[in-house]
């Protein structure tokens, strides 16, 4: 078969071209950055200016003391808080666990009550028109008592240990040395919710020992630690940080169990007390801005 001329003729033009069409893109391809990939991750950088903003809502404080009180060294403290002007505190260890009434500004006992063995007390609440709830550790058992006379008017079993206690004006709120806040029935000790605690990174914070709550927000001793946590019950993030070295510098602890194991926010004030296991005083103060 005989091929038209016309044919032949145009082939290779259009062949060139497609050719020239080819090397033309490939070209403009290269003529990217070689690097484009590793220039756009600045959303690497976005966590760390994150990290670095939500670290700034924490309030760093510290504390000034105001006066310091006398305070029982024999004491296994475990919670305090304040009720009519007296300091209620809660003692522990197996045959000396106890709840007293203390005089504030002497360190006197004023009334107490032993606890029987075995159980070993912890944290105590006090709840208007109630009573006062106070914990056992792994005994299972939350005892109420009259807070009058300091009689047991019943006790309640619950799961799991019992650590510190504050009541919010609604809930009573529970600490049992894991990360969380438990929020129970203030008559009946139910569990009723719980709040998992974090840090602003948004690691988990446990062992949260002694409690008190004030102003909507929950103080907590965490255990070993010099300081004491601010927390949003709400949110479970801890919104303050109160540094308390310099009490524990004044103290100079002789025990690896004589730790900051006590707060109480003295009413009509925002004023505290604070104080821990085996010291000898009992501290007066009032938070302010920590210095750099």
């Amino acid at each position: 078969m005989t091929t038209s001329p016309s044919r032949t003729r145009y082939r290779p033009r259009l062949v060139l071209s497609l050719l020239a069409l080819l090397l033309l893109a490939v070209g403009c391809t290269s003529a990217q950055p070689p690097h484009t990939s590793s220039i756009r991750p600045t959303a690497t950088a976005a966590p760390n200016r994150t990290s670095t903003t939500v670290n700034n809502q924490i309030e760093q404080l510290e504390p000034e003391i105001l006066q310091e009180y006398p305070h029982d060294r024999q004491a296994h403290t475990q919670g305090v808080e304040m009720l009519n002007g007296v300091m209620l505190e809660s003692t522990g260890l197996v045959g000396q666990s106890s709840l007293r009434a203390v005089e504030m500004t002497t360190g006197r006992v004023l009334r107490q009550i032993s606890v029987q063995e075995p159980l070993y007390a912890m944290g105590i609440a006090t709840v208007p028109g109630v009573g006062i709830w106070q914990l056992t550790w792994k005994d299972g058992v939350a005892i109420l008592r009259n807070p009058d006379s300091f009689a047991e008017i019943r006790r309640v079993r619950f799961a799991g240990q019992g650590w510190g206690a504050c009541y919010d004006g609604t809930r009573l709120i529970t600490s049992d040395g894991m990360d969380r806040l438990i929020f129970r029935n203030p008559n009946t000790f139910e569990r009723t919710g719980e709040a998992h605690i974090t840090r602003s990174d948004g690691r988990s914070i446990g062992e949260l020992n002694e409690l008190e709550c004030v102003d909507g927000a929950v103080w907590a001793n965490e255990w070993h630690r010099d300081h004491l946590l601010r927390i949003n019950p709400a949110t479970g993030k801890v919104t303050g940080m109160a540094d308390l070295k310099r009490v524990r510098l004044i103290e100079r602890p002789v025990g690896a169990e004589d730790v900051l194991n006590g707060i109480a926010a003295i009413p009509g004030t925002n004023e505290f007390l604070v104080t821990g296991k085996h010291f000898g005083q009992t501290y007066h103060v009032r938070w302010k801005t920590k210095e750099s």
